[in-house]
């Protein structure tokens, strides 16, 4: 079985959310491309179910839920990328590094992590982070996963309520 709501309610995960909003020019930009500047993980996300793909399997946009199923059987191609997947890939690169500028954090790149390490019967459970904070914060060890945002608007820049031309959000995740 892929997804089973019983394995899910079974993790009990709380974390802490700490939000860095940073901006940029589009105009920046890079050359659009297909592949993101270091995660290259789309045969191992294969059938796996990943943070990308659960709001869909929960059922958050029924076309997309279908969709995703027919991904994870086989029975159609997996989604390769859009220009929304495009924007990301060029503009996480710049956001992170502004990241490590504002917080002085440093960021480890880890490889694509498989829950079912410990339990076999959870490795269909998986996660490419965009790095990892191992930090001391009060000379107590600190970790946590970052998760970057960059935000398309289908390419209308000025839906921004802040009037910028770019938006990036870069989530720390501390679990507690």
């Amino acid at each position: 079985m892929f997804w089973s709501p019983h394995k899910l309610a079974r993790s009990n995960l709380k974390s802490i959310h700490c939000m860095v909003v940073l901006f940029t020019d589009p105009s920046n930009s890079r050359s659009y491309t297909s592949q993101h500047w270091f995660k290259n993980w789309q045969k191992l996300r294969q059938h796996k179910l990943t943070a990308s793909t659960f709001a869909a399997a929960i059922g958050f946009w029924h076309r997309r839920r279908v969709q995703l199923w027919l991904e994870k059987i086989g029975a159609i191609e997996p989604f390769s990328g859009n220009l929304a997947t495009f924007w990301s890939n060029i503009k996480e690169e710049e956001a992170l590094e502004r990241y490590k500028l504002i917080t002085g954090n440093t960021v480890l790149f880890p490889e694509f992590q498989v829950y079912g390490g410990r339990n076999p019967e959870d490795d269909w459970l998986a996660c490419s982070p965009d790095g990892v904070v191992d930090r001391l914060v009060y000379d107590l060890p600190s970790r946590g996963v970052l998760e970057i945002k960059c935000p398309f608007f289908n390419g209308d820049m000025s839906r921004l309520s802040l009037g910028h031309e770019s938006l990036f959000t870069v989530f720390h995740k501390l679990r507690v």
